[in-house]
């Protein structure tokens, strides 16, 4: 019987479906730590590092990956177990940003707090996009003229829709957070200082714009929807500037 090649064998193993962790289509990160003030954090691969905006460096940080994250891609979330301030996608992975997920915490009070969340990750239905931060389907969501953004999806509790430039993304502050989101672009916003106007057009709770883009949080537009009630909700709603 013939020996079989390296390069033969693992065209075999191919075919046969076995895939390697590093190939893995989806996975999670567990991130713990105290944070005082403002800090990004950056994962990577298998690998974490931190930018630390304002405030004392983090201290008791303990992580853990299910899988080794790809270098492509990816749809990110994450969902803050611990913390009393903000936790919220900054960047996705992309091409421009090495294959990086950017996650920024914003600490609100004096003095640190624990923080605790899990990022999960996956390239599964990924547009190849590369503008590294939707995290949902840019698809028809009814038509959209300049100076306007409009997005759309079921929500429980409280979430944070982040816009800047294109690029939209969002993050549960409480409850089990958005789905089945939608969002459509009619032009960018812009790298300045403007005034952001929301029109609910759906939805039974609220709809606010919780920051204005300005220099100090480098021009993202936040927008807040909170649903009180039992269950989820569905919202649609058009940002104007």
């Amino acid at each position: 019987m013939k020996k079989v090649s390296g390069a033969l064998l693992s065209l075999l193993i191919i075919a046969l479906g076995v895939i390697s962790p590093a190939m893995a289509r989806s996975g999670t990160v567990t991130w713990s730590g105290r944070v005082d003030d403002k800090l990004e954090i950056v994962i990577s691969g298998r690998s974490v590092s931190y930018r630390n905006i304002s405030g004392n460096k983090p201290t008791d940080i303990n992580y853990r990956f299910s899988e080794t994250m790809p270098s492509e891609n990816m749809n990110i979330r994450v969902i803050r177990r611990t913390g009393r301030g903000s936790v919220t996608v900054s960047q996705s992975p992309n091409r421009v940003n090495g294959y990086a997920a950017v996650i920024r915490i914003d600490d609100p009070n004096g003095g640190s707090d624990r923080y605790e969340f899990e990022m999960r990750w996956d390239t599964n239905g990924n547009n190849g996009n590369g503008n590294g931060y939707n995290n949902g389907n840019n698809g028809n969501n009814g038509n959209v003229g300049s100076g306007e953004i409009r997005w759309s999806g079921r929500v429980d509790g409280t979430e944070d829709i982040r816009i800047k430039g294109s690029n939209v993304s969002w993050s549960r502050v409480e409850g089990n957070g958005a789905t089945n989101v939608n969002f459509r672009v009619g032009s960018p916003l812009p790298s300045r200082a403007v005034t952001c106007n929301v029109n609910k057009r759906q939805g039974r709770g609220q709809v606010y714009v919780r920051q204005q883009p300005n220099s100090g949080n480098n021009y993202f537009c936040i927008i807040r929807v909170v649903d009180k009630a039992n269950g989820d909700d569905f919202y649609d709603f058009t940002l104007r500037w």
